[in-house]
């Protein structure tokens, strides 16, 4: 008889707790959709916007001066190849194998001997040994 009627609070109690917790979820959810309204109204407002296409344009216009000082340095980097090059190959070729070597020890992660070595740890001394040695 106890027992039944131990289950049954258990009952009573684990419908009360799913029902608090399904307000806590529908009161999050209601909060959510709040909070969701807000920003649509903050995304779709006039002065909103106004900052947004400022900033696209001067993206646009940064963009543009990025393109024409880029032009301008290929053009001097091609006018350079052309009157001297024995000297662009030169420097071409070692940018090259420097690119090379740096790609190479960042895609090996093969640990060096030294770094291994670093990781070994002193040998312990005992407390004998530390006596031993203090006595002599």
């Amino acid at each position: 008889m106890k027992a039944t009627k131990s289950i049954k609070k258990m009952g009573q109690s684990a419908g009360e707790t799913g029902i608090k917790i399904k307000n806590e979820i529908q009161k999050h959810l209601k909060h959510g959709k709040i909070k969701l309204n807000w920003l649509e109204a903050q995304m779709n407002s006039d002065k909103n916007r106004a900052k947004i296409e400022e900033k696209v344009k001067n993206a646009k216009e940064q963009i543009n001066h990025l393109k024409e000082t880029f032009e301008h340095f290929e053009e001097k980097a091609v006018h350079y190849t052309q009157k001297n090059p024995k000297k662009a190959l030169a420097i071409a070729t070692t940018a090259g194998i420097l690119a090379a070597s740096l790609w190479h020890t960042f895609k090996t992660s093969k640990k060096t001997p030294v770094a291994k070595a670093r990781k070994v740890k002193a040998p312990v001394k005992s407390k004998k040994v530390l006596a031993v040695a203090k006595s002599k």
